[in-house]
């Protein structure tokens, strides 16, 4: 007949097993809710970070501080990357100045934003907060980091997380 077998072990989970032994289910020795199916579009976790200390950036494509990682529960999950990214351009020359972000998961970038131009007297400073989102299909169980980098277009400084002034990662698992 088919019937099963209930095993506590040393921590207090319980291990219930087919009579054959072909599939196990451990319920973990902890108060809390089971969660019995995976409907498409839920959240399965949310990580969130912050950044808070300056970085000038003058030339190449660097680092802004800005990231985070997650360890999806499947492989056919989703990461939904929401970024609020702090800056200040100052103008320290008589040609526009801009920047582009570009959003990382590990080495491979996976958005690279357009350029948006600014012409600032010589001196001028502005300042303000990027904030976008990017839906990626990693497919991967393991650990995943994404970062956020800036390629500023002239040696002007363009800086990031100024005055101390905090930026914002959050990375949310979303089920397929």
């Amino acid at each position: 007949g088919t019937g099963f077998a209930v095993t506590p072990d040393a921590s207090g989970n319980l291990a219930f097993q087919t009579q054959a032994g072909a599939n196990t289910i451990t319920v973990p020795n902890v108060t809390g809710t089971i969660l019995t199916n995976k409907t498409a579009g839920t959240v399965l976790q949310v990580v969130q970070a912050s950044y808070s200390t300056e970085v000038s950036i003058s030339s190449g494509t660097v680092a802004t501080g800005l990231s985070a990682s997650i360890t999806p529960t499947s492989a056919t999950s989703k990461i939904l990357v929401l970024i609020s990214q702090q800056y200040n351009l100052t103008q320290s020359g008589g040609a526009n100045i801009y920047g582009y972000m570009t959003l990382k998961r590990g080495s491979t970038a996976i958005l690279t934003g357009t350029p948006g131009e600014v012409q600032l007297n010589s001196g001028q400073q502005i300042g303000g907060r990027a904030s976008f989102n990017y839906l990626d299909s990693p497919a991967t169980t393991s650990s995943t980091t994404y970062a956020l980098f800036h390629t500023p277009n002239s040696g002007s400084p363009q800086i990031m997380q100024s005055n101390s002034n905090t930026s914002l990662i959050t990375l949310m698992e979303i089920a397929a």
